[in-house]
């Protein structure tokens, strides 16, 4: 490791009588919703002082603006209004993406704000994965990732002990997951319902006050920039049953992804459709719906007195209790500064608990620097892995075939325990191969190996690698390789 220095992080915390010191904010994403958090940052905090954070960097497609003291946020905005990019801000300029910024810029704090991608939930996914690995606290309003990864994501987040805020991501302004976890902790939701697309709901009621057909509204709404220039997200029920799942996953314990939810969205919703509704005192809505055995959405026929016949591009969710039985909510769910607002509340959100961790005089704990030294440069094994559900005699006989001595037991993708040759060897005095295969994996594995990602510094690996013998490498959500401490010893012997 010759001529390679690791940067130093340095602790902050406020003295007594001091105010704070503020948080510093790593913005991935400058669109619209990017704008709206720098806009939102500009407005006094709730005591009338600056809001306590800075922003020290922000990511666009164009590349990475830095600036430790904290970047002009009105430049910014004005930069990206008239430029289309963030080339006119004062600070350095990297041509890092999102991913690389991630692993070289210090931050307590990355805002994920790239567009919402529900193909493969990228980039969205590595930026938040790989910030969690790094010890960097997460705000997102990207339902993508948690549309189809929820599960894995929360569990990164446990694991690597940081704060994963994501209220922005369900019905913007509305705080529908707060208020399940906060104002009816200790009832049990058996459904929520809810109109949770303000462009649909706009095009289904703008139908019905001009009579007008679904092509026609669509169109009008398209100009008035109510809808985005690719509409099928929105008028097919995707970003709806994107925001179902969140819900399902965060406040009902239901483990799914958008591929459980039947999705029906409203382009076959005709004018005719409309009329025969309100002939019989109905209205038409799109409408979501999680339960213990439902998870749908679809254009659904209301009373039109029904708390979740909402006009224009008002979101609206019921959500049904045990103790408090129905509690609507009413907001508006989309819109810059409608998604800033919920984005703001849970940095300080953020804040709020890491003062509760500090207020016994501990440090505060940044993210950690990266160096330029990367796992990388230790040679990598190609991992081996094997599944939960085989037999101890199908792990037996992958290590044999691989020569390896120590394999990562997977579930749904997640390193869950671990089989060596020291447990196959102290089996197999005295039980015979052929009872191995009666024997579950789950019965006599090892603690799960740790994850640390592929841009982690080494010192970093080196104190892993003193409690365990091994160490799985990931990048974003991906096992890449596993480092043994053979492989660290080699490393330091060869330098």
């Amino acid at each position: 490791m010759k001529d390679k220095k690791l940067k130093a992080t340095a602790s902050r915390s406020a003295k007594p009588g001091e105010a704070s010191a503020p948080l510093d904010l790593h913005v991935i994403g400058f669109g619209v919703v990017g704008r709206g958090v720098a806009k939102a940052l500009m407005r006094p905090g709730p005591d009338g002082r600056a809001q306590p954070f800075r922003v020290v960097a922000v990511t666009d497609r164009s590349g990475t603006v830095t600036n430790a003291a904290g970047l002009d946020l009105a430049k910014l905005v004005r930069s990206k209004d008239k430029h289309g990019d963030i080339s006119q801000v004062e600070g350095e300029h990297h041509k890092w993406n999102g991913e690389q910024a991630v692993r070289n810029v210090r931050a307590d704090i990355v805002v994920e704000v790239t567009p919402t991608n529900i193909v493969d939930g990228e980039p969205g996914i590595t930026h938040i994965a790989e910030a969690m690995r790094l010890g960097k606290h997460v705000v997102t309003a990207n339902k993508g990732p948690f549309a189809l990864q929820f599960q894995r994501i929360a569990a990164l987040a446990q694991r690597s002990g940081v704060m994963l805020k994501y209220g922005g991501s369900v019905c913007g302004a509305v705080p529908i997951i707060e208020l399940v976890r906060d104002a009816l902790v200790g009832n049990e939701v058996s459904a929520i319902r809810g109109v949770m697309n303000g462009s649909c709901n706009y095009i289904l009621s703008r139908m019905e006050e001009s009579g007008d057909d679904f092509d026609v509204v669509l169109a009008a709404a398209a100009k008035l920039g109510i809808t985005e220039t690719d509409p099928s997200q929105d008028i097919d029920g995707w970003d709806a049953a994107s925001k179902l799942v969140i819900l399902a996953n965060a406040v009902m314990n239901r483990a799914i992804t958008i591929r459980d939810v039947s999705v029906e969205g409203i382009r076959s919703v005709t004018a005719e459709t409309i009329r025969a509704a309100k002939k019989r005192g109905k209205v038409v809505r799109l409408i979501a719906t999680i339960s213990r055995d439902v998870a749908e959405v679809k254009p659904v026929e209301l009373d039109e007195g029904s708390p979740l016949a909402v006009r224009g591009t008002l979101n609206v969710a019921v959500v049904e209790t045990d103790l408090a039985k129905d509690i609507t909510i009413v907001g508006r769910g989309a819109g810059q500064m409608e998604t800033a607002s919920a984005i703001l509340g849970d940095l300080h959100a953020v804040r709020r608990e890491l003062a509760a961790r500090t207020s016994g005089g501990g440090e505060h704990r940044k993210g950690l620097a990266l160096s330029g030294i990367e796992v990388g440069a230790v040679a990598k094994k190609k991992v081996v892995t094997i599944d939960r559900d085989e037999s101890l005699g199908a792990a037996v006989r992958v290590m044999q075939k691989k020569g390896i001595s120590q394999l990562p037991v997977m579930s749904d993708g997640v390193c869950v325990g671990t089989i060596s040759e020291r447990t196959v060897l102290d089996l197999l005095v005295d039980r015979g191969a052929k009872k191995l295969e009666k024997l579950a994996i789950e019965d006599v594995m090892g603690p799960p190996l740790p994850e640390l990602g592929a841009s982690t510094p080494l010192v970093a690996v080196a104190k892993v690698l003193e409690r365990r013998s091994a160490v799985l490498v990931t990048r974003g959500l991906d096992i890449v390789g596993i480092v043994t401490r053979a492989d660290l010893l080699r490393l330091v012997s060869a330098d």
